[in-house]
């Protein structure tokens, strides 16, 4: 008989801690994924068995407590996920169980979950779409690739999806970017439907009862279907039967800001891998990555709906400008004038993008972010931490006179189309009333929660500025956030103002998706960029700027030849672009290596200390 247990604790842990030894106790007998409760230093908590052994290589070990009988055990596929997830994104198995089990309410609570009184909201049955659900349920292949340009229809599809998933007696997990898109989905569902759907968003986060009874129910079954964001990824799914990732491009999938740095994408094609479920990726602009592997792995492509095609014109914007210094070019002003209803998207907010000194190149960044001040009404501003100040009268650093306002900002479009065209402006950013106006103006971010009807114009005035950020991704992410917002217009008029109308991005606009991603997957197989390469971001945090600088040469030099040797390439180490994040220094640097294997990688990032994070496969190199 087996008498030690390698128990993974219910604990975040060091990245290189896995498991510890506990001895068996004569009345229980473990098998792997069981979970237990186990002495860790001065308290009690919980763990889960990871493998077994006759012995252990240390002479002192605790012992087993007793099993746990809330939570029993694990979904069985989730003793290989968290071997994966520890191994592929740089994280203890300690800290991956963290993200799998519920922290226990210490008292029971009486759970009336209040948020989800949602009026039902129907839809209209369509038998196209209840045939395209019937055999994608009956089909022999896992893998589909979802076009959706009809948003309603692409609803419609869920909706039968789900109906035919929960008569199989099985699961079915809907991840949404955001959260309010899963109460958007969630109004859909009948009151029938409802009773079966737990809904696991950040708000429910918040209590540990509510969480606890949602993850008994998912695990049990009773929840077939479970509508989520990214996190949602974790639930203890029993009876899989379907994933559908919905708008699957967005880069609300990537944990970005807090380790473990994941993809959701990667997650959820690792546990369709692992219990052979059918995984549906559903997006009108996919990932380039995801387009790749769908070619590569013979996904099924589905198209939704018809395309509406919108008019869509290209004004070069250093032509407009050589006539007069506005950008509001004349197509666009006389577009303005006949439509009944516009709207403006301009990227910076603000009067002016820049406030420099001309004799010494000084400009207006924000003391804590490090990012460029905004001009508005004669004071600086910026829009990330919201710090005000006056407008400088004399350049800080050499006391010249001869300072300058640059850019483009959303309140100097906006005072312009007061003057020239005697119209008034409906500002979303300052959340006014758009009901009666006829033009609207707005950033990108603003309006993604909102949705437009009528509309007759949508301009894009002046997006430049994310057209050539350093980043391997720019191209896809500007492509990506045109069309989303050209979707939503549909049958509008679109017109697009830039001084690049060679880039592809804007190129691709009237060509079409595959068009972009022949001439994109083209050009990062020449540069060695993903899906042909892992990319890994590693940064060091100090409250020293000198102390980070030197980490960061210092261990450059110290893993470069290994890299290199395996044909990777290392970037030079770099200062984030805004220098602090959360107020201390951020030293980077960017790995590209080849398709090789984990293991290989895994030799590599061993060099990598506690102090360095890991980012794989990160959102952009800024």
């Amino acid at each position: 008989m087996q008498k030690v247990a390698q128990i993974i604790p219910h604990k975040k842990l060091p990245r290189s801690m896995h498991y510890f030894d506990y001895s068996i106790p004569k009345n229980l007998e473990l098998v792997p994924g069981q979970i237990v409760n186990v002495p860790f230093k001065k308290s009690e908590m919980l763990g889960i068995v990871h493998s077994l052994k006759d012995k252990s290589e240390f002479k002192y070990i605790k012992e087993v407590i007793s099993l746990e009988p809330k939570i029993k055990s694990l979904v069985p596929y989730q003793l290989e996920f968290i071997n994966w997830f520890s191994q592929n994104y740089y994280y203890s198995k300690g800290s991956t169980l963290d993200l799998l089990l519920p922290h226990m309410p210490k008292r029971k609570v009486k759970v009336v979950d209040k948020k989800l009184e949602i009026p039902v909201s129907e839809l209209k049955e369509n038998q196209e779409v209840k045939d395209l659900a019937e055999k994608i349920s009956k089909s022999k292949t896992r893998n589909f690739l979802l076009f959706p340009f009809d948003i309603n229809l692409k609803r419609c599809l869920y909706l039968n999806l789900i109906q035919d998933i929960v008569a199989q007696e099985r699961q079915i997990l809907i991840l949404f970017p955001q959260v309010y898109k899963v109460h958007e989905f969630y109004a859909h569902l009948s009151p029938e439907l409802r009773k079966q759907t737990a809904v696991l968003t950040s708000d429910l986060y918040t209590s540990k009862a509510r969480y606890f009874t949602a993850w008994q129910k998912i695990k049990s079954g009773e929840s077939k279907i479970i509508l989520g964001t990214r996190s949602a990824v974790f639930a203890p799914l029993s009876k899989l039967g379907t994933i559908i990732l919905d708008d699957a491009h967005s880069d609300d999938y990537k944990q970005w800001d807090q380790n473990p740095r994941y993809e959701t994408q990667k997650v959820v094609q690792k546990i369709q891998e692992i219990t052979n479920c059918k995984l549906i990726l559903s997006s009108l602009t996919p990932r380039v990555e995801d387009s790749y592997l769908a070619k590569e792995q013979d996904y099924k492509y589905i198209s939704l709906g018809k395309k509406t095609a919108s008019e869509i014109k290209i004004i070069d914007l250093k032509r407009e400008r050589e006539k007069s210094f506005t950008y509001l070019s004349d197509d666009l002003l006389n577009s303005i004038k006949i439509a009944n209803k516009s709207l403006l998207i301009v990227n910076k907010l603000g009067e002016y993008s820049y406030f420099f000194c001309e004799d010494c190149g000084f400009e207006a960044t924000c003391p804590e972010c490090k990012l460029p001040l905004t001009v508005e009404n004669n004071q600086l501003s910026c829009y990330r931490c919201g710090i005000k100040q006056s407008v400088y009268l004399n350049c800080p650093k050499c006391r010249s006179v001869k300072l300058k306002k640059l850019g483009i900002g959303l309140q100097q479009i906006k005072e312009q189309l007061r003057n020239v065209l005697g119209a008034e402006v409906c500002d979303l950013t300052q959340d006014e009333n758009s009901s009666t106006a006829k033009i609207l103006i707005s950033t990108g971010q603003q309006i993604k929660t909102k949705h437009f009807q009528n509309l007759e114009l949508l301009a894009f005035v002046y997006i430049d500025s994310l057209a050539y950020l350093a980043d391997f991704n720019s191209n896809f992410k500007l492509y990506s956030f045109q069309q989303e917002l050209i979707h939503r217009a549909v049958g509008a008029k679109v017109i697009v103002q830039t001084c690049f109308p060679e880039n592809l991005a804007f190129q691709s606009l009237n060509q079409g998706y595959d068009y972009f991603y022949k001439q994109e997957i083209d050009s990062r197989k020449t540069f060695g960029y993903p899906p042909f390469a892992t990319l890994i971001k590693l940064f060091f945090d100090h409250h020293d700027k000198t102390v980070c600088e030197r980490e960061g040469s210092n261990f450059h030099k110290q893993i470069n030849s290994l890299i290199t040797q395996n044909k990777g390439k290392i970037s030079e180490p770099y200062l984030h672009y805004r220098q602090k994040v959360r107020k201390r220094f951020r030293c980077q640097m960017a790995i590209f290596l080849p398709e090789l294997d984990l293991s290989v990688e895994n030799e590599i990032l061993a060099q990598v200390t506690e102090h360095w994070t890991i980012d794989k496969s990160p959102i952009d190199l800024l």
